[in-house]
């Protein structure tokens, strides 16, 4: 797992616990990356313990421990006396059965621990600030390392963590979203100074249109004198739904170009939403996803998010959402001819089936301005049908002009191959599912490059990373949720603990 790999897989879980804990997600995901080196310590990867919990500490046990009090991996760690001076000792440690765990059981035990009759963190739940929560730690005795603080401080700054510090509200109004000033400073859109010509006439709706969820991303590349393409009023981070306002809302900003009646950049607010790095686009607006349970989760938090702030703007603007052209997307601003042809935000929401439609954000903008919920509007679009996979029945998979039919459900092309004395039944990428053989080794084609390697056969657990483009040699097959065919890659083989989801993988032959 690379360093990006690993700071996207904490700070969601630290972000979660947080809501639940009260201590900052930024602070939890640093002391993981320093404790765990990214993930790479004996500990993380045989133990799930990414914070060197071992089995006793400060000699107490606490309330809400998700530890099961029995799991323990005993190694030798590296200890430093108060003078600096190194030393090691031999200890047994906390074994957890997921990363979340290990984040829960780590924020119970800075919570409840004590120190004789007074906690030994006192005062770190809800603590807003960073620097005032980890020294709320250092000096309740947690690491004996000298250099702790600047260290998790450092780590926070250079990658941004406080972006995982957003609470996410529900539904109802301004108060419910967090808005983050960033402002750019030093983008020619903003040292130019140009206001809308007659004050704000409208809004538009942007996402990025690349696999980036982190809005820190796109600020820090933006803010610059040489960045003169393009400059908008604010991104919503993907993974926190935190709004960072990028520009003063009545600035002109270059969010949409122009079109053949001029352009909205004159009159509309614009605002991108960042999108799942899960995702990877092919051509134009089509993308493949290897993730869809991770990508609808952010869509959702990004939708969620644009809806309160454009409830907030509609409110400060005086704007009704339904009213004509005033809540639009980029796509509906080429059509109006008032923007460049993108088809952004809608062509990210039909390609997940999320049901969302522009009509029914407007509608959820107004219920928001009223204190009402988001719903994905009063009457959302049904989701598109994923693209149908038939099971044939050939005689063999090669022998096309044998095959008695094709079938959506399995067991009816079973009861078809059971009738035709020779049949088979082979899957999309031609691969026999009936008769059940042996288990063979076998090798596929994966075609993306950001296939996840799942620790087990389920999209929901823990990542390795990602497998690359190329071809793979598959040792064990597992059904998980959904009745999704997992494949267990032969470099993981003795673990039994590298997964990729065959949906996204052409069967090519056995070995």
């Amino acid at each position: 797992m690379t360093e990006k790999e690993f700071v996207a897989f904490m700070g969601p879980l630290a972000h979660a616990d947080m809501q639940k804990s009260g201590i900052l997600a930024s602070v939890t995901t640093a002391q993981g990356i320093l404790e765990s080196g990214y993930g790479s310590t004996d500990l993380a990867k045989n133990a799930n313990n990414f914070f060197g919990m071992k089995c006793v500490l400060s000699g107490n046990t606490w309330p809400g421990s998700t530890w099961d009090g029995v799991s323990k991996y005993t190694k030798s760690t590296g200890e430093q006396k108060p003078d600096g001076t190194p030393y090691t000792v031999v200890a047994d440690f906390r074994k957890y059965p997921s990363a979340a765990e290990s984040v829960a059981d780590h924020s119970a035990y800075l919570l409840g621990a004590m120190n004789g009759s007074k906690k030994r963190y006192a005062g770190l739940a809800g603590e807003k600030d960073p620097a005032k929560a980890i020294a709320i730690i250092k000096a309740g005795g947690y690491a004996t390392d000298v250099s702790y603080v600047s260290k998790i401080l450092s780590i926070i700054e250079r990658f941004d963590l406080t972006q995982y510090d957003a609470v996410e509200g529900s539904a109802g109004s301004e108060e419910k979203v967090k808005i983050v000033q960033s402002i750019l400073t030093k983008n020619p859109c903003y040292t130019g100074g140009r206001k809308l010509d007659n004050g704000v006439k409208g809004l538009m709706l942007h996402s990025v249109g690349c696999p980036q969820p982190k809005a820190s991303v796109f600020i820090n590349s933006w803010n610059s004198p040489s960045y003169g393409n393009a400059c908008v009023h604010g991104f919503i981070d993907a993974l926190t739904g935190t709004v960072y306002q990028t520009l003063p809302w009545n600035w002109r900003g270059w969010h949409c170009a122009s079109g053949s009646k001029g352009s909205g950049n004159n009159t509309h607010i614009g605002v991108e939403m960042c999108e799942p790095d899960c995702i990877k686009y092919t051509s134009g607006s089509s993308f493949t996803c290897s993730d869809k349970a991770r990508a609808k989760e952010m869509v959702k938090r990004t939708y969620e998010a644009a809806v309160q702030l454009f409830a907030m703007l509609c409110k400060q603007y005086g704007l009704n959402p339904l009213a004509d052209g005033v809540v639009i997307s980029h796509a509906e601003g080429y059509k109006r001819g008032i923007a460049s042809n993108h088809g952004d935000p809608e062509h990210l929401w039909k390609g997940l089936g999320m049901g969302y439609t522009m009509d029914g954000f407007r509608k959820d903008v107004k219920a928001a301005m009223s204190g009402a919920g988001t719903s994905g509007g009063s009457t959302p679009a049904p989701a598109p049908a994923e693209e149908k996979k038939y099971y044939r029945v050939r005689k063999s998979w090669a022998d096309a002009a044998s095959q008695k039919g094709a079938y959506e459900v399995l067991a009816n092309a079973k009861k078809e191959a059971d009738k035709n004395p020779g049949y088979k039944v082979y899957d999309w990428n031609g691969k026999q599912v009936y008769p059940v053989a042996a288990f063979k080794p076998y090798t596929v084609k994966v075609s993306i490059d950001d296939l996840n390697i799942r620790k087990k056969p389920d999209s929901g657990s823990g990542s390795h990373g990602f497998t690359g483009e190329g071809i793979f040699t598959i040792v064990a097959e597992a059904e998980g949720p959904g009745a999704t065919l997992w494949g267990l890659l032969k470099s993981y083989a003795d673990e039994k603990n590298g997964w990729i989801s065959l949906d996204y993988a052409k069967f090519v032959a056995y070995v």
